[in-house]
């Protein structure tokens, strides 16, 4: 549901701020309850986190690393399944990647078209 819904928004990509502020837009439309910046380890912060969905929102960076993050994240038992909102084409790749039995859903947002 809460992929469904974002993928209807016209989400901004010009910031990572200006996306995160989108997705609790979203989020807060929906009535979803969510919290921000949670953190899932000493050094490891999700940028949203709606009941035990992960949500994190990306508009750059390598693959790999995006995809190290997401495996710390997975690792946290708060965490069920994640979300990743991103502007580069090249994370489509973590799509239905399993980390830690926890599925990563990638939501491509191109508005530069």
């Amino acid at each position: 549901m809460i992929i469904e819904s974002l993928a209807e928004w016209d989400l901004r990509t010009d910031s990572e701020n200006n996306l995160q502020s989108d997705v609790a837009a979203v989020l807060t439309s929906l009535s979803v309850a969510f919290d921000r910046e949670v953190a899932l380890s000493v050094k490891d912060r999700i940028d949203f986190l709606a009941g035990d969905v992960g949500i994190e929102c990306k508009v750059s960076g390598a693959c790999a690393e995006v995809l190290r993050q997401l495996s710390r994240y997975a690792q946290s038992e708060r965490v069920g399944s994640i979300i990743l909102v991103t502007k580069k084409a090249t994370h489509r790749r973590i799509d239905g990647v399993s980390l830690n039995g926890k599925v990563v859903n990638v939501l491509w947002v191109n508005n530069d078209l």
